[in-house]
């Protein structure tokens, strides 16, 4: 199976502490993908930003995607990121997904993650054995017929 895109997934916290560096493996499997490979990453502070940090200390020629939700009646010229790192490198990119009024709070974040799910060929997750979103995303890796490494923090 030839592999283009990557999506990286996490848990925003361990236990009650939020998640202020990256597991050493995650950092080794960012460093060791294929320069062709493109990575796909949210916009949630957390993991979200240290594996944005990370891509733009280490990488900085690696094509990166961060995805985010909006509300689908806003006016997409106003729509960004809430975090978005990669505002001066070219071969940055945000992805913008239009959700429903209908969505609320979890749920209207879960929509960024559910075409994160489709769009990737791979996915690594970090995973306290306790989040529900890093579950979800697991499972519809899955369930979408796509592999995942899972990383236990």
């Amino acid at each position: 199976m030839k592999i283009s895109k990557v999506a990286v997934f996490g848990t925003a916290k361990d236990g009650k502490k939020a998640v202020t560096e990256l597991p050493e493996s995650l950092k080794d499997s960012l460093l060791a993908l294929q320069k062709h490979i493109e990575v796909l990453v949210g916009d949630c502070q957390g993991l979200d930003v240290l594996v944005q940090k990370f891509l733009i200390e280490n990488c900085p020629d690696r094509k990166v995607s961060v995805y985010y939700s909006f509300p689908e009646n806003a006016d997409l010229d106003k729509t960004k990121p809430r975090n978005y790192l990669g505002e001066n490198n070219p071969n940055w990119q945000s992805v913008g997904i239009p959700v429903p009024s209908f969505y609320k709070s979890r749920a209207f974040y879960t929509q960024k993650d559910i075409a994160m799910c489709e769009d990737a060929d791979f996915g690594i997750a970090v995973w306290d054995g306790k989040s529900k979103g890093t579950e979800r995303n697991i499972v519809q890796l899955k369930f979408n017929g796509k592999s995942v490494d899972i990383i236990s923090i």
